[in-house]
């Protein structure tokens, strides 16, 4: 009996170490590395054209999160201006595709809007701001 429950222990510790292996490489070695993961992960949940019902949306929701909330955070300060850009792009895409134009709209209208300026230089905010917009 205790070696059955000393390998329910081992095969529990095994799984926590895939899922978190499994995490750790989404978020690359490197800024460049994780951009190429983030943008993958971003195309082929575009590729899918999912309902915005959709059940499957948890499981995507759940690796986005882990990006922004790990490997963005891992990865943050050694991140150049045009490397940062590239990121918050693909997010606001991934956005757009989970919840539609109006979400981005109602945070570009936001009290956070100005720090998403300070990420975008060369008028990138004013060009999505006009998209948005023509959008309707």
């Amino acid at each position: 009996m205790e070696n059955f429950r000393f390998s329910k222990f081992i095969i529990a510790i095994c799984a926590i170490f895939t899922i978190n292996a499994c995490s750790m490489l989404d978020c690359a070695m490197d800024p460049e590395g994780l951009l190429e993961n983030f943008d993958s992960f971003v195309d082929t949940v575009e590729e899918k054209n999912l309902d915005f019902e959709s059940r499957k949306w948890e499981t995507y929701d759940s690796q986005f999160e882990n990006y922004l909330e790990n490997c963005y955070e891992m990865h943050e300060e050694d991140f150049t201006g045009k490397q940062r850009r590239q990121f918050w792009f693909k997010v606001l895409k991934y956005l757009k595709m989970r919840y539609g134009t109006s979400v981005i709209k109602q945070v570009l209208k936001s009290e956070d809007s100005n720090n998403l300026q300070n990420l975008f230089k060369d008028g990138f905010m004013d060009d999505l701001k006009d998209r948005l917009n023509s959008e309707k």
